[in-house]
């Protein structure tokens, strides 16, 4: 499985979690940005660990946290959480 797809479903994943802790939209759109800006600040912190920056999983990582949420609103319109 490709780098750039584990992150785009780690990061689905980490946003469903994300809407589930937050009360409302509001929140949880916080929330989710949040979790963006770590993914950022872990991608440029790499580098001192060995391991390269790649801008393209920082935007792996913004499309798994969009699928994310709209997985969530799909759930909520439906009763499923």
């Amino acid at each position: 499985m490709s780098d750039k797809v584990v992150h785009l479903v780690s990061y689905a994943i980490l946003a469903h979690v994300a809407c589930h802790a937050g009360p409302n939209w509001r929140r949880r759109y916080i929330l989710c940005i949040l979790v963006f800006v770590v993914s950022i600040i872990i991608e440029f912190l790499q580098p001192l660990t060995g391991r390269t920056f790649e801008g393209m999983d920082i935007v792996a990582n913004f499309g798994g946290i969009i699928i994310g949420i709209l997985v969530m609103k799909v759930f909520f319109r439906r009763g499923y959480a």
